[in-house]
């Protein structure tokens, strides 16, 4: 066979890989979300006590910029900490998690139970909802506090992470 012909093949082949691999992690999106987006859901009844809600969050273009910087694949996932408890983000979802008043820090990582570099200390009050998008900033994943209004745009087409106890684990 020629080189050409080789060549043609191979390439063929690896288009066929690169659709089958974007569908894959598609429906993984749909297996791990629930499907209903942030304006379907919206108003997400307010905490039941007196806590208060961080609602964590992955935009498209964030994604993008983890390419850009040579943070993963177009389709990876983050894991995130909140103060102790830890958990996997997946691209293009919002989750939110209830939590008493007072400092609370959030951190990223591409590795499992491992804590990022880049921190977020907030000062959640009661009743209050803080939003907080994962982007990649000079190369490391940095969780940002977003105004909510932005917040609330960028949420809007967002599907709600699949979230429960054991979706959750300790990071010491």
């Amino acid at each position: 066979m020629n080189t050409i012909a080789k060549l043609t093949i191979v390439t063929c082949i690896s288009i066929v890989i690169s659709g089958c691999a974007g569908m894959l992690a598609d429906g993984m999106v749909r297996a791990t979300s629930t499907g209903e987006t942030y304006a379907e859901l919206a108003p997400i009844p307010t905490p039941i006590n007196t806590d208060g809600r961080i609602y964590i969050y992955r935009t498209e273009s964030a994604t993008k910029n983890s390419l850009e910087y040579g943070k993963g694949i177009s389709k990876n996932y983050i894991f995130c900490v909140v103060d102790d408890q830890g958990f996997w983000l997946l691209w293009e979802v919002f989750m939110y998690k209830d939590l008493p008043p007072g400092l609370h820090e959030i951190s990223c990582s591409t590795k499992a139970s491992q804590r990022g570099t880049q921190k977020l200390q907030l000062s959640l009050q009661e009743n209050n909802e803080l939003y907080v998008r994962i982007d990649v900033i000079e190369n490391k994943i940095t969780p940002v506090l977003v105004d909510a209004a932005i917040a609330k745009a960028e949420l809007s087409n967002l599907p709600l992470l699949k979230t429960g106890p054991k979706k959750w684990e300790r990071v010491e």
